[in-house]
């Protein structure tokens, strides 16, 4: 059976690689690690040495230094994300070098995100440390029981189909890009993807698109957010009301994160762009950040809009706790033809039960 949970034991006995060609630097940051329960660690001050050991022992997660002989940070990146049996792999680079240059070095890469040196606090290390592991374990399951994919994940939104090589190349890059984004650093990161991802494809269906839309938005929506890696950690984790600069800023994560995605040329990560981009547009045209209204609003971000908003609701955030289903269904109701389109508002009812197996099934 697919092994949709991950606990505090699996993410502990994953195993990391930490390549710098400084000791001292490898030192620090397997202090941390082990500081945190890890203890799977494999140093290496060689980069050569390190693509053997990511060839033979595939880690769970590299954690790399930037500038080094013999090849560099972005080249090791790139030769682990060209090898197929380590594409998987999402990679953390840790460097002194704070360039855009170096920065979009790493990117281009493969990286799925930066850390600049000296790292002072180990708490924004040990938490990205422990989303990527979660997200190497999560693919890791649906790899091993991909004979039980569809029925067991997608529960009849869509007919996933492994054997496409395309398919599945995109899949996982699509992993990597939600890799960076900033809001997926908590707790409830492989949950909250899964549940909006599937009342997402619920509602696609129901309301009549075509089986190729609708695992078009099963993958593409959980990108909405992916803009918030540009948004600074002082505002993701402010726990209080943020103030109207500081939301203008936030606000910024949909246009951050149409540029991250579309210059890609795969088309699940161009509809990610545009759901990025217009997710916060509201059918009365009060959303940001252009102000659309009603059918100028993208198909794919009308319904994300919805599922998005009923799961941020439903599930316990650092500044409140989650609403009771019942409220949570009466906003989904009094905002039909204000921030939802009302034809998807009835598609959400009409999909209730549904959409709850899919919460009661991947509950936090």
């Amino acid at each position: 059976m697919l092994k949709n949970s991950i606990n505090q034991s699996d993410i502990n006995n994953s195993l990391i690689l930490v390549v710098d060609d400084n000791p001292a630097n490898l030192k620090v940051i397997s202090g941390f690690l082990k500081s945190e329960g890890y203890h799977n660690i494999i140093e290496s001050t060689q980069p050569l040495e390190a693509l053997h050991l990511l060839t033979d022992r595939k880690p769970d997660l590299l954690i790399t230094d930037m500038m080094m002989p013999e090849m560099n940070g972005a080249e090791l990146i790139f030769e682990v994300k060209d090898n197929p049996e380590t594409s998987w792999i999402p990679c953390i680079v840790v460097t002194a070098d704070h360039s855009a240059q170096t920065l979009q070095d790493a990117f281009d890469a493969g990286a799925s995100d930066f850390l600049t040196k000296p790292i002072t606090d180990r708490t924004i290390l040990l938490v990205r440390v422990r989303n990527f592991l979660i997200h190497s374990l999560l693919f890791k399951n649906v790899i091993a029981d991909k004979d039980c994919l569809q029925g067991e994940v997608l529960k009849k939104t869509q007919e996933l189909n492994l054997k496409n090589l395309e398919l599945a190349g995109t899949t996982i890059e699509i992993i990597y890009r939600l890799s960076k984004a900033a809001e997926y650093r908590d707790n409830e990161t492989g949950e909250h993807i899964l549940r909006m991802s599937k009342y997402s494809a619920i509602l696609a269906k129901t309301l009549g698109y075509d089986s190729k839309f609708v695992d078009n938005i099963l993958h593409a929506s959980p990108m909405h957010d992916v803009g918030k890696i540009g948004i600074s950690d002082a505002i993701l984790f402010k726990p209080g009301k943020l103030t109207n600069e500081e939301f203008d800023i936030m606000k910024t994560h949909t246009t951050l994160g149409k540029e991250i995605l579309d210059k890609s040329d795969k088309k699940l990560l161009q509809i990610g762009a545009v759901i990025a981009e217009t997710h916060h547009e509201k059918w009365n045209g009060r959303g940001y950040p252009y102000g659309l209204k009603g059918l100028e609003i993208p198909d794919e971000s009308r319904i994300v809009a919805v599922a998005d908003v009923f799961d941020a609701l439903t599930m316990k955030r650092p500044y409140k706790e989650p609403w009771p289903v019942e409220k949570a269904l009466e906003l989904i109701k009094s905002e039909s033809g204000e921030h939802f389109e009302p034809v998807v508002v009835e598609a959400f009812f009409k999909s209730i039960e549904e959409i709850l197996k899919v919460k009661g099934e991947h509950s936090e």
